[in-house]
């Protein structure tokens, strides 16, 4: 089976959902020709407390429609031709299916009585074709992630008339956007005619200050703001309102826009053999700007390092002057300064957080991959040594950056990678037993 095509739109009015989901596939009917079938619903309309009413599209090529009708459920899960198994023919509060023959207009409408007030409802459209081959069951077509919801009304004597939301989830927060949602919890009576986001600097905020407006009725939305300013906590409420009870609000949530981090670059020297290294402080957190180059007693004075302790990639001095030296875990935990130390994992994590989203791109030097370098931390890929006794491998320069994370367990050590097609500093653990195998750059942090 092939898939050709897989397409949606939705337009909705107040209690009148529009949904338009066509459908297509082709298959091959053991020489026979190709089967093309295509079947959306157009509209969810008429929504009440216990009734809604679904039109169907259809159309199929390479064989006849025997039956066209739609499955409706309160869970996704018995949205598929396996319903057809366990159906007895009995429509009940919670699943049911609605069929009839097909018409020359390709057009079906399905009656979807007996729902339960209050409670949202899945609903595909599905085709029995007169033929049935391997790629349709038992002669059934039922669209694959095709399911579309609604909510019922409230009862009018139920006590839940008034309409209701969620609380607001907040994500993806920068400096100045953030991108909100929320879930309709009851439909209320007669229905909703509006629904959206209100937010601002002071608590509880309304509808007479900043809102967005979310036109459409399905019960999950959600919008996008901008124009926010950084550091700053804001409130946000969902609102929805029905044209019996006004204005309702949901719980509210708040949240806070990211801080623009603010570096400070200078030079420190390591006096246990002068060199002299950059360094930045990021936030009052303050780490190499260089990845460590010190040799001290993990090698016997040449870059073969016959201990294995620590070496330059390929055993190039020109290597070490551009990546820092790599080293094994056992000695990049003692190869940092005096009054300084290798990152722990919680330090790192700072780091990742106060720099914000797209770390990798930010911290990355813009020579060597795709870095912007905005802090002076300027990493570079500078590859790895796998080391073992049967061989030397060294890989990844000028694509990968591996840094030592402190933290290690009786099972797993942790370092911290950075890839020329990627935007993120992405934590990746090793079994313990290769600390001495594997060979990775040092940054180090100074201790206070």
């Amino acid at each position: 089976m092939k898939i050709m095509a897989s397409k949606s739109t939705l337009s909705v009015t107040l209690l009148a959902a529009s949904l338009a989901i066509p459908f297509f596939l082709t298959c091959s009917d053991n020489g026979d020709g190709d089967i093309e079938v295509s079947t959306a619903i157009i509209g969810i309309s008429r929504i009440d407390a216990n009734y809604a009413y679904a039109e169907v599209r259809y159309s199929a090529t390479g064989t006849s429609i025997n039956e066209v009708g739609v499955i409706y459920s309160t869970t996704t899960g018995r949205l598929n031709v396996g319903a057809f198994d366990s159906y007895n023919g009995v429509n009940t509060e919670e699943f049911g299916i609605v069929s009839g023959l097909p018409s020359v207009t390709g057009t079906f409408g399905a009656d979807l009585s007996g729902l339960r007030h209050s409670t949202t409802y899945y609903v595909v459209p599905y085709l029995k074709l007169n033929k049935a081959t391997g790629d349709f069951y038992k002669g059934y077509f039922v669209p694959t992630g095709g399911h579309k919801d609604f909510l019922t009304l409230a009862d009018e004597n139920s006590g839940t008339s008034p309409s209701a939301v969620s609380a607001v989830t907040v994500a993806g927060v920068s400096y100045t956007t953030a991108t909100l949602s929320a879930s309709v919890t009851s439909a209320g009576q007669p229905g909703f005619t509006d629904r959206g986001f209100c937010y601002g600097t002071v608590q509880n905020p309304t509808r007479d200050g900043t809102c967005v407006r979310v036109s459409g009725t399905q019960i999950a939305f959600s919008s996008s703001i901008s124009g926010l300013s950084e550091n700053t906590t804001y409130y946000v409420r969902a609102y929805i309102v029905n044209e019996s009870f006004g204005t309702r609000y949901g719980a509210e949530t708040n949240f806070k826009t990211r801080k623009e981090a603010v570096a400070t670059t200078f030079t420190f020297t390591d006096e246990r053999d002068g060199t002299v290294y950059q360094a930045v402080d990021i936030e009052g957190m303050v780490w190499m700007a260089e990845n460590l180059r010190y040799v001290g007693d993990f090698c016997t004075g040449n870059n073969l390092c016959d201990n294995g302790n620590s070496s330059c990639y390929d055993y190039d001095d020109l290597n070490c002057e551009i990546y820092g030296r790599l080293y094994n875990l056992t000695a990049a935990k003692v190869a940092c300064p005096a009054g300084w130390h290798l990152p722990e994992h919680f330090e790192w994590s700072n780091l990742i957080d106060v720099v914000g989203p797209s770390a990798g791109i930010k911290l990355k030097s813009e020579i060597g991959w795709n870095g912007t370098d905005d802090l002076g931390f300027a990493a570079l890929p500078g590859g790895r040594r796998n080391f073992s006794s049967y061989q030397t491998l060294f890989t990844e320069v000028g694509m990968k950056g591996y840094w030592w994370e402190a933290r290690v367990n009786s099972t797993n050590l942790y370092i911290r990678e950075m890839s020329s097609n990627s935007g993120g500093v992405d934590r990746r653990d090793h079994q313990s037993s290769f600390a001495s195998q594997y060979h990775f750059s040092v940054r180090c942090v100074r201790d206070e």
